[in-house]
């Protein structure tokens, strides 16, 4: 019964969409929703796929004030409603930078919020952010490695000196994860391969690494370049037929 009511809800949400963004439900509405026993029982089933995949099907994106909404009762939905709010604005809007650095500094969150956060950084390059994700990438704690891998990461979209050699560094990492994300990095921001491979010469792992993901990243390459052709081909071939009369 409760499953059958959020589906409905659902539903609802897609006539306000049909109708226009003015018809929209306000922010009581969705409060109220969201904190029935319908609504928590909801957010519970569904998961972390509630908002961006449950909550609004086939949305391409979110009307600002109905985020506005979302964010003003922030801190009253479970951790797994934070989170989907958190991935959906990433993908939906590069405006609430100063929001998620709120959450990014803040050690008192859960650090799924704060992975978030760093990940939409990586997605909306943001200057101040910059030292802390250094910071992060140079991470040694075992058990904070997902802190290390998910910032040197999100650091392939920022450029200088200093990146680049946290990023090398993190090559040395002897998480399997860390060192993939910074290949990745490295081959994003076009590091000189001989250079990494320089500095890592003493780091078999690391060069291997660098090597196995610069040879991926070139194979993905060709396949997207052969993929354009074909479809070339196809259009003209297609532009020289003649139709029938």
């Amino acid at each position: 019964m409760q499953v059958f009511a959020f589906r409905c809800f659902v539903k609802r949400l897609l006539f306000w969409k049909r109708r226009g963004s003015a018809a929209w439900p306000d922010y009581e509405e969705i409060r109220s929703f969201l904190f029935s026993k319908e609504g928590m029982v909801s957010q519970q089933t569904t998961g972390n796929g509630l908002l961006p995949w449950g909550f609004f099907p086939g949305f391409s994106g979110l009307p600002l004030a109905l985020i506005k909404a979302l964010w003003k009762n922030f801190e009253g939905f479970t951790l797994m409603v934070q989170r989907s709010v958190l991935d959906y604005i990433r993908l939906t809007s590069g405006d609430w930078q100063k929001e998620m650095e709120s959450i990014l500094n803040d050690p008192g969150r859960d650090k799924e919020l704060r992975f978030s956060a760093i990940r939409y950084f990586g997605r909306y390059p943001y200057p101040p952010v910059k030292e802390t994700l250094l910071g992060f990438a140079r991470e040694k704690d075992p058990l904070r490695w997902e802190f290390a891998a998910i910032s040197v990461g999100a650091l392939g979209s920022y450029r200088g000196k200093r990146v680049e050699k946290a990023l090398v560094e993190a090559m040395r990492s002897p998480n399997w994860y860390v060192r993939y994300n910074a290949s990745s990095s490295l081959l994003e921001q076009e590091v000189s391969l001989k250079k990494v491979r320089k500095s890592l010469a003493d780091d078999s792992y690391g060069a291997e690494m660098i090597s196995y993901r610069r040879e991926a990243w070139k194979k993905k390459e060709e396949s997207q370049g052969e993929l354009l052709e074909e479809k070339a081909e196809k259009q003209e071939s297609s532009s020289q037929e003649t139709p029938e009369a």
